[in-house]
């Protein structure tokens, strides 16, 4: 409980300082206001960062801490262009300051590109995360031998695609590009309707010792084996890994 008012305060404070920030900025360079209100708000800001970063989990600490980030100067970016909208009617028909059009302009751009700055890490990050647990999938299941049900998928199956397809073209490492597609061999090895017991065509015998096997765990290992489905989701896989492969 304490941890989730301590998330949603940050959150929320995390969002409005930056607005505050500019306003004051502005107050203070061109109406005279004492700049020890804008160092009074830079500390609270700092305050709502750090109640965010503590607040999450350390795997969700980055994830909030950009979206926090992201959200709080891309609501200074879209108030900064009505804000210099204004100031330039004003500096055209009111005998206002080019000045403050300047101010104004500055902040939003320098809002705009630390909002997709931190749009773009956020992005990357979740990237990471879906195809690490995607990845943790695969080393627990055969699916190199098997067919798997997409319910054993930590995410749909669209959603790791293109995260794996995103991860392939950020990465420059060739060793990681080979990886990937890897992960896209294993993802076309996940399909609709095979149910609970994965679907094989033959028994794995590289991974068993014949003369040590018991007539029970035979027909346990022979469970689930079905040459002719296993046969028609193969040439199913192929279809669709090519078909990944053309993203790349």
């Amino acid at each position: 409980m304490l941890k989730g008012l301590q998330a949603i305060f940050g959150l929320i404070g995390g969002m409005v300082c930056p607005i505050a920030l500019a306003v004051l900025g502005y107050f203070t360079i061109f109406q005279g206001l004492d700049w020890i209100y804008l160092v009074i708000v830079f500390g609270i800001y700092l305050v709502c960062v750090a109640l965010v970063v503590l607040a999450f989990p350390k795997d969700g600490r980055y994830a909030a801490y950009c979206e926090m980030m992201g959200g709080g100067f891309g609501w200074v970016w879209m108030l900064s262009i009505i804000a210099t909208i204004w100031f330039v009617i004003s500096a055209l028909f009111m005998d206002g300051s080019w000045w403050e059009v300047g101010y104004s302009f500055l902040v939003g751009g320098l809002c705009k590109g630390w909002t997709r700055s931190f749009m773009e890490a956020q992005r990357e990050q979740d990237i990471e995360n879906v195809v690490s647990e995607f990845s943790q999938v695969m080393e627990n299941l055969d699916w190199l031998l098997a067919f798997h049900d997409v319910g054993k998928l930590p995410y749909p199956k669209e959603t790791i695609l293109n995260s794996i397809v995103s991860a392939y073209k950020l990465t420059a490492d060739e060793n990681m590009k080979e990886v990937l597609k890897s992960g896209l061999l294993a993802l076309s090895h996940f399909q609709e309707n095979i149910g609970e017991s994965p679907v094989r065509g033959a028994v794995d015998v590289t991974q068993i010792n014949i003369d040590e096997l018991s007539p029970e765990e035979y027909l346990a290992m022979n469970e689930g084996i079905d040459e002719e489905k296993y046969g028609h989701l193969s040439q199913q896989a192929d279809k669709e890994y090519q078909g990944y492969i053309e993203l790349l």
